[in-house]
């Protein structure tokens, strides 16, 4: 008959775990661990070794504390049987407030007398447990609370409250508020703030949280905001939802009807604040606002990229309303009366310099319920779209976007007060570098298979213990900011040499002289040892077209985040599904070869469709400049927005490679959506300049692409020079 393994069956009370020399070494220097020391290695190593943690072998001591038992650990602290409350557990060192915490995170629910972790801490701290003990990667129990997926702000204020140090740096020199912006945790960082946090102290790589907090997204940006303004004195309008008379959160507020800015939530607050109120208050007028022209296009699918990033790096995130999808939005009711809303505008962004685009793109605009979004077109207004733009990259969040009190007085009539507000708002902000926070797959399939067999040993357990097994089989800590290599096992057979990186650690666009031509041929001979064998489960069902598995994966939740990659050339899935549909001819498996499907499937999952290779190469790109044409796919990926005149690495659009494999349907698709003949790649030439020399098929085509161009832009101005002449006859 089986053995089930109990707690305290474990003389080492080693929970599972083990270090390796490789950590050892790692985590002999003296000082903060940066990434170039090992830090990111050691992050590696110790997500990798945690997955065996097992509180079963704790000892009775410390599984008490992990379940939260707070009548044992009681009696075994006043008779003596505790162990030292200074002490450790496990080689990875975790101190008791430390496993009170994770089991608080990870426990859902545990035997009788169980899941009382907030009383067993409280007890703890009065028997003297110390609040700031660090494990080996020099974590405390604060930490973990505020900066784990699961965050327990009723322990992290317990643990502040009796002296935690808000500015502890672990091994990596990161402050906990570091780890509470990755996991978008405003409740975390409001406490962390609240208690002094200082947004200054930078970590072994030079990162603090004030240089880092715009690029998690606008919950974490607004609340910092908010801080940042109440540490100066400042109490800016609207920072919170509430009363700005007596405070209320829970009764509907209304705005003043003057400056549609102020918020109270009932007449007599309104007339008692009107003393003080009325020295700001600033009704609109000629002065202070300015008129647009919302623009009204349906352009798919609006993915919030704070999420987008979360998502890819294994950060757990709120589903997004299907509201904030919408691109294009006008408010019910506006042909009776205008309305007043608080809107966002956001700026063109440049992913790539992390900073506003210089350019005159499209504003993004919308309330916070979505109920209204449009764009602002240059054209339409020129002089007031500038005066927008600037004051957006003035006085906005990162200068990429700003609110504003506006007031719609038609569909096509927007009246703007120009005074930028500070709201907190879930909403699209651009992201820059996130940290990682997601295991690898094999470590993924590690933590399933223990979950499966319930017990360390493999056996089934008796029914009524299953539910306890299976909380202490979890996995204890999710750690922070892993940043994960790509396993040799997924290499897909490609390798990346060295004289491959320095190229394309450059950053321009390469030229020839630069080693363009040399970068081609190493990417064209690397990729020609592509196997489709050696990777995800996932990512074979993508190439070879497998559609009921793909749809499956992602509804299970099996399938990786659909903005990661593979291979160590980055190939997104929709690459995949291109590469698949253009080389897997025959196949003897009926489910396969459903490329397109697949492809749709994923696009209206959230797959981004403009993911970049090392070498900058689109799934458009593949899609239409390989010798196998495939245009279905290609539409598809127009019609969901890829970019059509996305520059590669090269400085290339896809209108090149289309010319040099004479597909004349490729042409005419490019052309259909938009494709640009004057933009110049890294030597200075343009579609423009060479589509000549590709014989009369492609000139023939190309110049047609031209004269119906002209054709739309002629009929185009003819119907705005009838509609401004109706406009001044009437």
């Amino acid at each position: 008959m089986p053995i089930l393994a109990f707690p305290g069956q474990s003389p080492q009370n080693d929970g599972g775990l083990t270090v390796t020399q490789e950590m050892r070494d790692i985590l002999k220097q003296p000082g903060f661990i940066s990434i170039k020391d090992g830090g990111q290695k050691l992050r590696g190593l110790y997500v990798d070794r945690s997955l065996t943690f097992d509180a079963m072998r704790l000892s009775l001591f410390g599984f008490d504390c992990y379940v939260g038992q707070l009548e044992q650990v009681i009696k075994k602290v006043e008779s003596g049987s505790a162990p030292d409350l200074e002490g450790t557990e496990t080689p990875f060192k975790f101190g008791y407030a430390t496993l009170v915490v994770a089991g608080a995170q990870r426990m859902d629910l545990g035997p009788p007398g169980s899941m009382r972790h907030y009383e067993v801490l409280k007890f703890l701290i009065s028997r003297g447990v110390p609040v700031d003990l660090e494990d080996i990667a020099g974590i405390t129990a604060l930490g973990h609370a505020v900066t784990g997926q699961a965050l327990k702000v009723d322990l992290a204020r317990l643990l502040l409250q009796n002296g935690a140090n808000v500015n502890h740096q672990n091994r990596y020199g990161e402050v906990p508020l570091l780890g509470a912006f990755q996991q978008n945790h405003t409740p975390g960082i409001d406490i962390l703030m609240e208690f002094g946090a200082n947004l200054d102290i930078k970590d072994a790589d030079g990162i603090s949280p004030m240089s880092f907090f715009l690029s998690c997204g606008p919950q974490v940006t607004a609340m910092v905001r908010k801080w940042i303004k109440k540490r100066s004195g400042e109490e800016a309008p609207r920072v919170e939802k509430r009363c700005d008379c007596c405070g209320n959160i829970d009764a509907p507020l209304k705005n003043c009807g003057k400056c549609q800015v102020a918020r109270y939530c009932s007449v007599e607050c309104q007339r008692n604040a009107w003393p003080a109120h009325k020295k700001t208050c600033q009704p609109f007028s000629a002065s202070n606002t300015i008129t647009l022209k919302p623009y009204y296009e349906a352009l798919g699918h609006v993915m919030p990229t704070a999420a987008i990033a979360r998502q890819v790096f294994g950060i757990p995130t709120q589903p997004t309303p299907e509201t904030h999808h919408r691109s294009a939005h006008v408010p019910k009711g506006l042909s009776s009366e205008s309305k007043n809303i608080i809107i966002k505008v956001q700026v063109p962004f440049n992913l790539l310099r992390g900073g506003p685009d210089s350019g005159h793109g499209n504003l993004f605009v919308y309330s916070k319920k979505r109920d209204f979004v449009c764009a602002i077109r240059r054209q339409d207004a020129p002089a007031a779209y500038d005066q927008i733009s600037q004051v957006v990259k003035s006085k906005g969040v990162g200068g990429a976007k700003a609110y504003f009190a506006a007031e719609l007085k038609s569909k096509d009539e927007l009246v703007v007060k120009t005074s930028v507000l500070d709201v907190i708002q879930l909403a699209w902000v651009p992201p820059r570098i996130l940290r990682p926070n997601c295991t690898s797959i094999h470590q993924t399939k590690r933590v399933a298979t223990r979950l499966l067999n319930l017990d360390v040993f493999g056996h089934v357990a008796h029914p009524s213990l299953l539910p306890t097994i299976i909380v202490c089989a979890t996995v204890l800590f999710r750690i922070h900011y892993m940043q994960t290599a790509l396993p040799e096992s997924l290499s897909n057979g490609i390798s990346i040499s060295q004289e491959l990186l320095d190229i394309l650690k450059q950053r321009d666009y390469i030229s020839v002289a630069m080693g363009g031509t040399k970068l081609r041929k190493l990417y064209r001979a690397e990729s020609l040892k592509f196997n489709s064998t050696p990777v995800t489960h996932f990512a074979r069902a993508c190439f070879f077209g497998d559609l009921e598995i793909v749809m499956k994966d992602v509804a299970l939740g099996l399938a990786p985040s659909l903005a990661g990659t593979e291979t160590p050339f980055n190939s997104g899935y929709a690459t995949l599904v291109v590469l698949g549909a253009q080389r897997v001819i025959n196949d003897s498996d009926p489910k396969n070869l459903r490329h397109l499907q697949v492809l749709k499937f994923l696009i209206s999952r959230g797959l981004p469709v403009d993911i970049l290779d090392i070498v900058g190469i689109t799934a458009l790109a593949h899609a239409i400049t390989s010798p196998v044409l495939k245009l279905d796919l290609a539409r598809v990926l127009l019609e969901a927005k890829a970019d059509v005149n996305h520059q590669n690495r090269y400085g290339e659009v896809a209108l090149f490679g289309v010319f040099q494999q004479r597909h004349i349907a490729g042409i005419e698709l490019l052309m259909e959506f938009g494709a640009d003949l004057h933009i110049p790649e890294a030597d200075g030439i343009s579609p423009m300049a060479t589509f000549i020399r590709f014989g009369p098929q492609v000139a023939a085509t190309v110049e047609n692409g031209l004269k119906e161009e002209r054709v739309r832009r002629h009929r185009g101005r003819r119907s705005d020079a009838n509609v401004a002449g109706r406009a001044t006859f009437l």
